[in-house]
């Protein structure tokens, strides 16, 4: 129980919620906001990640992003460890002044979020944020409040991932890859297929599960291999889908804690398999 309270407010702490626009009926909810907070509302539509916490850069890993469709509610993406894996999830979404608040259940736990916007503008967001996780009303974990600092998100990357590309790592990116060329096979229903050249022919790889999910620029994987009974996770940022080429970049913390920036880049295959 403890370790899944512990991944739920590592998740929900690295994707902010926010709002949008003005008072409006939506289904049988009428909300009012009064003209300061339209102000802040108006600007915070859209799709945002997490870049900074206490004044600290985000791991690739540990992103979420938040995209804000009206002022009463959202959805947000966002995988952690080998037990998070949340998509487009909606929520509901209060304002009060400068005060915006959710919530979200994982089982018998409820985790309350409050931000705090202390600076928005029409690419980046400052916030205080706190976080309490309860069970029934008795409080199970508590974080913040803590700085953290959003940018938006120009691009949703969803559909220009599909299809077929292929590459081999380029930096220190990935303990999992061999260096060798591989394809990659993205998939609309949220599968892809990840194939190996067997013999100068491409054979699919792996043990049949392999699933990821795109929510603007973050890009999330998982997969066992055959025989494998703990999954197996990636995270990288799509930089750019330009010209049949695809840039990925992330964020990594190494064995020794310190910082460093990896890369990959695949070039889109048209080929049949």
């Amino acid at each position: 129980m403890k370790r899944m309270v512990q991944g739920m407010m590592v998740a929900l702490i690295c994707g902010a919620a926010f709002l949008t626009g003005c008072s409006s009926k939506d289904g049988d909810k009428t909300v009012f906001l009064d003209d300061y907070e339209k102000n802040i509302a108006n600007k915070i539509v859209g799709k945002w990640i997490n870049v900074e916490e206490a004044g600290k850069a985000v791991p690739t890993n540990l992103k979420g992003v938040m995209t804000i469709e009206s002022f009463s509610k959202g959805y947000y993406s966002t995988s952690f460890g080998s037990d998070t894996w949340i998509e487009r999830e909606a929520f509901e979404i209060a304002i009060k002044r400068d005060t915006i608040s959710w919530a979200v259940a994982n089982g018998p736990v409820t985790v309350n979020i409050q931000h705090i916007v202390n600076s928005v503008t029409d690419s980046e967001m400052n916030t205080t944020t706190s976080l309490v996780a309860k069970m029934g009303d008795s409080v199970v974990s508590e974080v913040g409040p803590m700085s953290m600092r959003l940018v938006k998100l120009a691009k949703d990357y969803r559909q220009d991932i599909i299809g077929l590309w292929e590459g081999k790592v380029s930096s220190d990116s990935s303990q999992f890859d061999d260096g060798q060329l591989h394809r990659w096979e993205y998939r609309a229903d949220g599968n892809y297929v990840y194939y190996g050249l067997v013999k100068d022919k491409w054979e699919p790889i792996g043990g049949g599960f392999n699933q990821y999910l795109v929510d603007g620029n973050l890009l999330c994987t998982r997969w066992k291999n055959e025989g494998d009974e703990q999954e197996s996770r990636e995270w990288w940022e799509i930089e750019s889908i330009e010209d049949g080429v695809m840039k990925w970049k992330a964020l990594r913390i190494g064995e020794d804690g310190a910082p460093y920036a990896a890369s990959f880049t695949m070039t889109k295959v048209n080929e049949p398999q």
